[in-house]
């Protein structure tokens, strides 16, 4: 059970990081940014054009210090996948500083 807090409190707090760059970085409005959950489909939440793509995912590359591998990336579907990999890829995230 702890172990599952853990995870919860690892999940929401990446998910905070990546609110903080939709907001930052690409100027995403609040509505939108309140769609930002784990079950989410990553384009129709985002709803990003391909340069707007690009411009998250190096952001995310550079906030949490990892580059995504092409094959990886193309398999991300929902933001649960996206936070699933940086958690999983991010040295931020194990030296435990994951927003």
């Amino acid at each position: 059970m702890k172990q599952d807090h853990l995870l919860d409190n690892l999940t929401e707090r990446i998910l905070a990081g990546l609110r903080r760059i939709a907001v930052e970085k690409l100027e995403m409005p609040p509505a939108r940014i309140e769609k930002l959950r784990p079950d989410a489909s990553l384009v129709e939440v985002l709803e990003l054009d391909s340069l707007a793509q690009v411009v998250f995912i190096l952001e995310i590359e550079e906030h949490y210090g990892f580059q995504f591998d092409p094959e990886e990336i193309a398999r991300v579907r929902t933001i649960a996948d996206l936070v699933g990999v940086i958690g999983r890829r991010s040295p931020r995230v194990s030296a435990g500083n994951p927003s």
